[in-house]
């Protein structure tokens, strides 16, 4: 303020003028000769505090301004965090979109299935129905045919009564004229006509025999219809019969296999002690629901079951992976078997959208086999990644992978589908030898592929 009163002198003592509100010249200084005296003191004075007075008006002016502008600044801030608020809420909205369109894609897939199988079952029906319609038809068209011949009988039984008729009443005529003749005539015709009618029954016996007779076969043949599908659902039940049977013959068996597994096991079972850190990557994608999410539980549990767990021993631990990868616990979080079996049943699914591999591989990469959380030098290091399926990324996924199997990690995979053994899986896993597919969640339930796994986990310990 003050360099601004300065400067605002410096120019009245060049020019010796200002001027007012009213844009009128105001002299402070007398603009006449050198020659002349000094201006008044007083008006000088009068002429100071006026300027003071716009200086101050002046300053008013702009702390009003700085006022406003700090209003403006305030408003544009708050414009800013709610556009930042609406970027959220499209990038949730995008997330949810793409989970949403992953969950509809698998219940479209189920219902193909569904629609196929029924599609199957309804063409078998409809040739069974096809076939019981034709016979339908064939007696439909014999009874039409029974129908049109019995007209045509009453037609000219009709016709026969009808001429008859007229030939007595002709007959009658003739003998009031001619009694006599008339009578003897009557005679003649009433024998032809008795002879004409007989015959006339004759054939018309003949023909409601036959119609009797091809009534009687169209019967035999609907009998014989509803005989054949008696027979066919008959068999249809016998084979459902067989295939319970061969069911449980089926399950009997994967019963004697697990148990001969489980009887190999104990003669000949792999060192326990090895000590590895092994890491389970745990597909939790929409695909794979609750019930399935919980025998990939129990199936973990079963291979922790066969294992020595401890900080000299073997040590596990858990991640998840979906649209998003998460960490369950570390390698060092549990040094008991107990401990370690009870925080993997309490493992939450979250169904948290697609399979997006890749950044579960680099979630394990960056925090497990790093040599943290529990990861030990001189320990092999071992992954098993259990998926229900293709990754959504396999390019990304395949890089990942490379680079683990770099730094000496070998990986392992559990596909469960019904291609479990196609070129996206092997990409991820060290070698062919690598891969455990199965068709179905519920091929996990049993020891037997428990211990295969097992087996070639403790392969392992060969590499330290």
């Amino acid at each position: 303020m003050a360099s601004f009163l300065l400067v605002f002198l410096a120019i009245l003592a060049q020019y010796g003028v200002v001027c007012d509100f009213h844009g009128n010249k105001r002299f402070i200084f007398n603009p006449t000769p050198a020659t002349q005296t000094s201006p008044d003191p007083a008006f000088t004075a009068v002429e100071l505090q006026y300027l003071r007075e716009e200086v101050h008006r002046l300053g008013d002016t702009n702390i009003h301004l700085s006022v406003q502008n700090s209003m403006l600044t305030s408003q544009v801030q708050s414009q800013t965090a709610q556009i930042q608020i609406l970027k959220t809420n499209l990038t949730n909205l995008e997330n949810l979109r793409i989970h949403e369109n992953g969950v509809f894609v698998d219940k479209i897939n189920k219902m193909d299935a569904m629609v196929n199988d029924f599609k199957a079952l309804v063409a078998g029906l409809t040739r069974n129905v096809s076939s019981c319609l034709l016979n339908n038809n064939q007696l439909e068209e014999a009874l039409i045919r029974t129908n049109n011949k019995t007209s045509l009988l009453e037609k000219k039984l009709n016709d026969s009564l009808v001429i008859q008729n007229m030939a007595v009443q002709t007959a009658v005529e003739q003998c009031r004229q001619n009694e006599s003749a008339l009578t003897q005539h009557l005679q003649v015709n009433i024998s032809s006509l008795q002879l004409n009618c007989s015959h006339q029954l004759l054939l018309l016996t003949d023909n409601v025999y036959q119609l009797q007779t091809e009534t009687n076969s169209l019967m035999a043949n609907w009998t014989s219809c509803v005989n054949l599908n008696f027979q066919l659902q008959s068999t249809i039940n016998a084979s459902q019969n067989r295939n319970q049977v061969l069911d449980q013959k089926l399950h009997d068996l994967r019963i004697e296999r697990d148990n001969l597994s489980l009887a190999l096991l104990q003669c000949h079972g792999p060192r326990r002690d090895c000590g590895l850190d092994l890491v389970f990557l745990v597909d939790e994608s929409g695909s794979v629901g609750q019930d399935n999410f919980d025998i990939l539980k129990d199936f973990m549990n079963r291979i922790i079951q066969h294992l020595n767990i401890g900080p000299r021993d073997n040590q596990v631990g858990i991640a998840t992976y979906a649209s998003t990868a998460q960490r369950e616990f570390d390698l060092d979080s549990y040094s008991t078997k107990t401990s370690l079996i009870h925080a993997v049943r309490n493992i939450s699914y979250n169904h948290s959208g697609l399979s997006f591999v890749s950044r579960g591989l680099r979630l394990v990469a960056n925090h497990f086999f790093n040599g943290t959380h529990g990861d030990r030098a001189n320990h092999p290091n071992v992954l098993i990644i259990l998926t229900d399926g293709d990754p959504l990324d396999p390019s990304r996924a395949k890089l990942e992978a490379s680079s683990l199997e770099s730094r000496g990690v070998e990986i392992f995979v559990v596909g469960i589908s019904r291609d479990g053994t196609n070129r996206n899986l092997i990409d991820l896993a060290t070698d062919s030898s690598h891969i455990l597919p199965f068709l179905d969640f519920g091929d996990l339930d049993g020891p037997a592929f428990a211990q295969e796994s097992i087996h070639k986990l403790m392969a392992a310990c060969q590499t330290v």
